[in-house]
């Protein structure tokens, strides 16, 4: 049995890779069968005043690209990052990435929406991370996102 080795990318503050190209499909790590890091949680996010649907869809893709990010720069394999969300309206915005772009849907009045309640169901299962690392990275990813939500 062949085992392939980790290769550690020193990464800024942000998360991200100084001076490395992004790896292709063929240098990143997976063993055979490993099975995979998985992370879901189920978020309420409230703000005193009302947030707009495309400002929140825009922190939310931002928080996918930037776990997606880390994950490829970590050489890690990305099997699904799937992000639904639901807004006091009953309006939804759903999100998914299998490691490249990101797809993203929503119901017909979410841009139009503003609302002061969000529920977010994140959920990440990645080759290559330690469940808590995983768990710690998706956290930070969603927080600073959520952070920067200006009503």
């Amino acid at each position: 049995m062949k085992v392939l080795k980790r290769k550690t990318v020193a990464l800024s503050p942000q998360g991200h890779a100084h001076g490395q190209h992004r790896p292709s499909a063929e240098e990143l790590f997976h063993a055979p069968g490993e099975s995979p890091a998985v992370y879901s949680i189920t978020k309420p996010v409230a703000f005193a005043q009302g947030v707009g649907g495309t400002h929140f869809a825009a922190a939310m893709i931002r928080c996918v690209e930037g776990v997606r990010d880390w994950a490829a720069h970590q050489r890690h394999l990305v099997g699904h990052i799937k992000v639904f969300i639901e807004n006091g309206s009953k309006d939804h915005l759903w999100l998914a990435s299998t490691g490249k772009r990101i797809s993203v849907q929503s119901s017909p009045g979410w841009d139009a929406a503003v609302s002061e309640t969000f529920q977010v169901h994140f959920t990440a299962i990645i080759f290559g991370p330690g469940q808590d690392h995983l768990e710690e990275i998706v956290a930070e990813h969603i927080q600073r996102e959520l952070s920067s939500i200006q009503p």
